[in-house]
């Protein structure tokens, strides 16, 4: 049995996010959906169950299992290893040449800290290559702030 492992702040979860997942799932038997804690982006609720809700059916059967990390990624995949979890790739989604250089930065810096699994890349849909976590966050940001002046519109809160 074949398992990668899509880590990512996934800060939040968007359909690049279900777009690269299901084609991971067309490669590996599981995938492995690690949310770790990046320093540099700030903290936030999820549930990755939630957020992954299309994909109920794999993580009911365990084709898709939800991880939480908050230490290196070559810390964690051999974390797995101790509990009896072979990683065989590590998956990234490319949006497009920037990511790339980006991910490819990364991916040296994962070997020179010591993962010793390969990199598998899959390129976005070309419909959702302007979808990015900063974008929805953005926009979300917009939505609750255009709530709350409604609101105030409307006389809230008395």
């Amino acid at each position: 049995m074949k398992t990668a492992l899509y880590a990512g702040s996934f800060n939040p979860w968007h359909l690049g996010h279900t777009d690269i997942l299901r084609k991971s799932l067309m490669v590996f038997d599981k995938v492995l959906v690690a949310v770790g804690k990046n320093p540099d982006k700030a903290t936030f609720d999820y549930n990755l169950n939630m957020m992954m809700s299309d994909f109920a059916p794999e993580v009911k059967s365990g084709v898709v299992e939800n991880h939480h990390f908050e230490f290196l990624l070559v810390d964690f995949i051999k974390e797995l290893a101790v509990k009896g979890t072979k990683v065989d790739a590590v998956i990234r989604g490319l949006r497009s040449a920037k990511d790339l250089q980006f991910e490819q930065e990364q991916q040296y810096w994962n070997e020179d800290l010591g993962i010793e699994v390969p990199t598998i890349y899959f390129v976005s849909d070309r419909k959702l290559v302007h979808i990015s976590s900063s974008y929805v966050r953005a926009v979300n940001r917009y939505e609750d702030a255009k709530k709350i002046k409604d609101k105030i519109a409307a006389g809230w809160p008395h």
